[in-house]
């Protein structure tokens, strides 16, 4: 019965050691596929940079890797609105706003939120969209708006996210609001520059 019960604990630390690492394994197939897609993207091979930005979808999902599914649904958002299939772009950034609060990701959530406003842009109203810019701009203003490498975006995220509230502003005529925006988003500016 002993050697059974040391044969049972030596066989499931097995079972988790070889999990362990077939999991780590797919990470860095994961992270492999991100780069090469991303080459293909910035290449303008955007049909290329689609089906690894899938397979890199796929992949995470199988692992519930939430970073990396989180990443893959950003870029297939940015491909889907670029096509200008708002169905499927919405799908993405929605599902990427999920997996980036299940891991309280300020950087993914504040992008996701930007990136959906942005898209909403053309499909709902001013009145609609700003709510989604003012959520981005409560994520960026955060302590931690970190990419994945811990580099602080959290300048970046706020210029982005000011800007995109000057010009809804600037669109309904609210200039004062307008001008805060822009003047706040120069200094996020200046300090991408200046850190």
């Amino acid at each position: 019965m002993k050697l059974n019960n040391y044969l049972l604990i030596y066989f499931c630390l097995f079972l988790s050691y070889s999990y362990s690492q077939t999991e780590r394994d797919i990470i860095n197939r994961i992270d492999s596929i991100n780069s090469i897609a991303l080459r293909h993207y910035q290449n303008d091979d955007i049909v290329n940079a689609f089906n690894f930005y899938n397979e890199s979808s796929r992949l995470s999902d199988s692992i519930k890797d939430n970073y990396g599914s989180s990443v893959a649904n950003f870029n297939l958002g940015k491909i889907y609105t670029h096509m200008q299939d708002c169905n499927n772009a919405e799908e993405s950034y929605i599902d990427m706003l999920q997996k980036a609060i299940a891991i309280d990701d300020n950087y993914l959530i504040a992008n996701s939120y930007l990136s959906l406003g942005k898209m909403y842009r053309n499909e709902k109203t001013i009145e609609e969209v700003i709510p989604y810019y003012k959520k981005a701009l409560k994520f960026a203003l955060k302590d931690d708006v970190s990419d994945q490498n811990n580099i602080d975006k959290s300048n970046q995220v706020l210029f982005d996210v000011r800007l995109s509230l000057a010009d809804v502003y600037i669109e309904t005529k609210q200039l004062n609001e307008a001008l805060t925006y822009l003047l706040k988003a120069q200094n996020n500016i200046e300090n991408m520059f200046w850190s």
